[in-house]
Formats: structure tokens, C-alpha cells, sequence
């Protein structure tokens, strides 16, 4: 598997998953609240906590790699 495919599925299921997982707790929380509110709550949330895909110059030429908001180093070089 290509590195770039690989680290754009990573990235894709983390934004999936807690996408749906702060659906799930708001609507836990909130029972109340419209769903409008939930998605932009959800996505602003997922956003926030989401890893990051970042472009990194390395001798071969630049490459992907992800970072996230409480390490200092990548996740995956």
C-alpha cells in the first residue's frame, strides 16, 4: 500500500470516528439540543482533535506525514 494512500485512510477513519463518536455523546448529553447543533458541535469538536496531514521536506523530496494537537512528534513519518 502507498504511503500517502495509507495515511489519507488513517486520517479519514480518525475524522470518522470521532465525528461520530461526539454525535454519540452529544446526543447523550443533550438529548434536547436540534441536530443542527449536534453536527456543527461534532464537527467543530472533530476538527479540533482530528490529526493533522502535514507536508514535510525530507532529501528524497517531500512527504506526508501526520501530526496531532498533544504530541510533538508525528504519528506516522
Amino acid at each position: 500500500m502507498n504511503h500517502t494512500l495509507k495515511l489519507f485512510l488513517i486520517y479519514f477513519f480518525a475524522f470518522f470516528i470521532l465525528f461520530a463518536g461526539s454525535q454519540y455523546i452529544l446526543d447523550l448529553i443533550f438529548p434536547e439540543m436540534d441536530h443542527l447543533y449536534k453536527l456543527i458541535g461534532s464537527g467543530v469538536f472533530t476538527i479540533i482533535l482530528c490529526p493533522r496531514l502535514q507536508k514535510v521536506k525530507t532529501e528524497d523530496g517531500t512527504r506526508l506525514q501526520l501530526k496531532w494537537l498533544f504530541k510533538k512528534e508525528p504519528l506516522i513519518k
